[in-house]
């Protein structure tokens, strides 16, 4: 018999053997598709960020005198040597420097490279930049600089306000280490200085139900970084009111980032955010669904329902 004749009809046959079993009928869902599923929207403050980043000027715009935080020792590396003290055993980590000046060097394709002079008030500190002056544009930075401009305006749209914070990884005001914390809970700003190298803004926060402070590390752009952005770490919104529809018992585990059997997959989106990926697997009984995260936790939901955890 010729072998066409025979693909076909197996071919045909194919699709119906996964409703059998129920295990060829298997869907593992990509984090993007989950993300996308699952997300209502409701967590995002609508319209305008909650800052608006303070404007930047282009370095020929400011002024003497512009201050700016050194988050971090590696800022010696910048700076040119100078008699008046060692690159080497130079601590300017925590500290402020005053802008000065600059001046321009012409090389032998007559550009002229700036050097920015900052001040301390008793050494200069000079950092070439091998840029010219056109292309110190607005969006400039200075490695290891933080823009003191920047952290004063943020702290006039958000210190001293209520927001509620949305993410359970808080930090120890004294010593930094990790801590858990509670999310979707009313907070007070009651500071914001200037960051580390990574994040620019230090937010340290009191829960208004017991004072217990925290801080906070998040970017200065809600455009890069938009994961630790302050709109991804606060919100504006009452989610409480928002899913007024679920108990305060389920409440409850949500804020504290835990499970418990029969809730939902909304309540348990909520409580521990999107899993890495999901398994879907209708069989006879019904749509059975494993959701899967990080460290081997997984949720097990039977008809949207979770009736197994392991965390």
């Amino acid at each position: 018999m010729n072998a066409s004749k025979l693909i076909l009809p197996l071919l045909l046959l194919l699709p119906l053997s996964g409703c059998f079993t129920g295990v060829e009928g298997t869907k593992k869902v990509t984090d993007k598709d989950v993300k996308r599923a699952l997300s209502t929207g409701s967590e995002t403050t609508a319209g305008s960020a909650l800052i608006d980043i303070a404007p930047r000027d282009s370095v020929a715009s400011w002024p003497v005198g512009k201050r700016f935080y050194v988050c971090d020792d590696q800022a010696r590396l910048l700076f040119a040597p100078n008699p008046d003290y060692s690159i080497d055993t130079l601590h300017l980590a925590g500290k402020y420097l005053s802008y000065k000046s600059y001046k321009t060097g012409s090389l032998l394709d007559n550009n002229s490279l700036v050097t920015l002079i900052f001040t301390d008030g008793r050494h200069d500190y000079s950092y070439r930049t091998s840029k010219t002056l056109a292309e110190l544009h607005r969006g400039y930075t200075i490695p290891f600089f933080i823009d003191n401009d920047v952290v004063q305006h943020a702290a006039s749209q958000i210190q001293g306000k209520t927001f509620y914070v949305k993410t359970r990884i808080w930090y120890d005001p004294r010593s930094g280490e990790m801590k858990d914390g509670r999310q979707f809970i009313p907070v007070t700003i009651t500071q914001v200085e200037p960051g580390n190298k990574v994040y620019a803004l230090k937010i340290t926060f009191r829960a208004q139900d017991t004072g217990e402070q925290a801080v906070l590390w998040v970017a200065d752009d809600n455009r890069a970084m938009r994961a630790r952005a302050f709109d991804a770490q606060f919100t504006a919104t009452d989610l409480r009111k928002t899913y007024s529809h679920i108990s305060d018992d389920v409440w409850n585990h949500i804020v504290h980032g835990t499970v418990q059997p029969d809730m939902t997959k909304e309540e348990c989106r909520l409580s521990m955010g999107a899993p890495k990926s999901v398994n879907t697997r209708p069989d006879q009984n019904g749509l059975k669904e494993y959701w899967y995260y990080d460290g081997g936790i997984y949720l097990y939901f039977e008809d949207g329902l979770l009736k197994n955890f392991r965390r």
